[in-house]
């Protein structure tokens, strides 16, 4: 059985009150100060996390910013993780690649990539948090090889009802991009699109209320374009049109979309070229576009991973040195962790109070777990259970 499938498993049953047991102690004892980043770089990422809160000290001065660092007492509550245990009942997802979900309607959408089918796996988002194992499992043979896949929530406003839609890509002469929509827990086709280049990635992204699509095409360059969907008024059918064309030093096998406040980012892992290049949107002549924005030096760096926490944005890269970078809206990255030896990273959200991550990091020979313990502290690693 594929490896994805065991982290299918530790996704949806590691969250189940049932199987394991997750308990907030609190640590009294104080945290330790540790080396700040320089007064620059700090002055900037505090002046981002308070520009909404300026305190007039008096009306004959100039407003300030007022600092609060973590709790300032140490007793952040932290995560632990006692128990971790298998949900015989939950099996679905047999050779499944890799996974992509939405939630919707009280629903979680997963959606697998097989070799040469794809699945759709359909459950009640309480499978997060209570004993339920249901769900359906919808298997779709396309007769050839799947590329690449995308699924996202398209609003209706003909009829105000918002509809799950899946995009596949598939590796045969006309190089198909298959458009479905869910109806029943079931994927109906709506669009056979001849796309004539073999899609190696996509993402979909929504910009200003509109749907959006990033291809990445097979080829050293890589070629992106990225389109706005333009459904029919009847739901039936759409079209594209294309609002922008890049390309990349070489052939990029992912892109990865995260968003931190109101800044949209695109992420190209380039192992080729041993780096991940960032791009941004940005609005040029009143047309918002995306720009290359950085490029990160990351040898060997083939997945990226985007998570929250406290509030921030988080990105986890494989790689040789493989990090967890946070993410300002500025456009920096701040390394928060970093191993030698990661080939994949799983953050796994886990619900209270606050939001909280359970992370995994995993080698060819060894696993981690780390849980945030506060702004001092940073990630720290726990013991991984039996």
């Amino acid at each position: 059985m594929p490896h994805c499938l065991s982290w299918l498993c530790l996704i949806l049953l590691f969250v189940s009150n049932k199987l394991i047991n997750i308990c907030a102690l609190p640590t009294l004892e104080e945290e330790k100060e540790e080396t700040l980043p320089s007064k620059v770089l700090l002055r900037r990422e505090l002046d981002e996390m308070t520009q909404k809160f300026l305190i007039d000290r008096d009306s004959n001065t100039h407003p300030y910013h007022s600092y609060i660092f973590n709790s300032g007492i140490g007793n952040r509550e932290e995560l632990q993780v006692e128990m971790l245990k298998k949900n015989p009942h939950f099996a679905a997802g047999e050779g499944v690649l890799s996974w992509q979900s939405v939630q919707f309607a009280g629903s979680l959408y997963l959606l697998g990539r097989k070799l040469t089918s794809v699945c759709l796996v359909v459950s009640a988002t309480q499978i997060l948090s209570n004993r339920s194992a249901q769900f359906t499992e919808h298997i779709i043979d396309l007769g050839a090889n799947v590329s690449s896949t995308a699924m996202f929530i398209r609003s209706d406003h003909s009829t105000s009802r918002p509809d799950v839609i899946v995009v596949i890509a598939v590796d045969n002469p006309s190089a198909d991009l298959l458009w479905f929509r869910v109806e029943g827990n079931k994927m109906e086709l709506i669009k056979r699109r001849n796309h004539y280049t073999r899609t190696t990635a996509m993402a979909a992204l929504s910009v200003g209320g509109r749907n959006q699509l990033v291809l990445v095409d097979t080829g050293s360059p890589a070629n992106v374009d990225v389109y706005e969907i333009v459904f029919e008024s009847s739901g039936s059918s759409l079209g594209l049109s294309l609002l922008q064309n890049f390309s990349l030093m070489c052939a990029c096998l992912s892109v990865t979309v995260f968003s931190v406040g109101q800044q949209l980012f695109l992420a190209f892992p380039l192992p080729c070229n041993e780096s991940l290049t960032i791009h941004w949107l940005v609005t040029v002549a009143n047309s918002p576009l995306f720009e290359h924005h950085r490029t990160l030096i990351l040898p060997r760096v083939s997945q990226v991973s985007t998570f929250k926490l406290a509030q921030q944005v988080y990105l986890a890269v494989n790689g040789d040195k493989s990090y967890v970078l946070r993410v300002t809206e500025s456009g920096d990255f701040i390394a928060e962790l970093s191993l030698d030896y990661a080939n994949e990273w799983l953050a796994i959200p886990v619900n209270s109070y606050r939001d909280d991550v359970a992370l995994f990091s995993r080698s060819a020979n060894r696993t981690e777990l780390f849980v945030w313990a506060g702004t001092m502290k940073g990630f720290k690693s726990l013991p991984v259970p039996e």
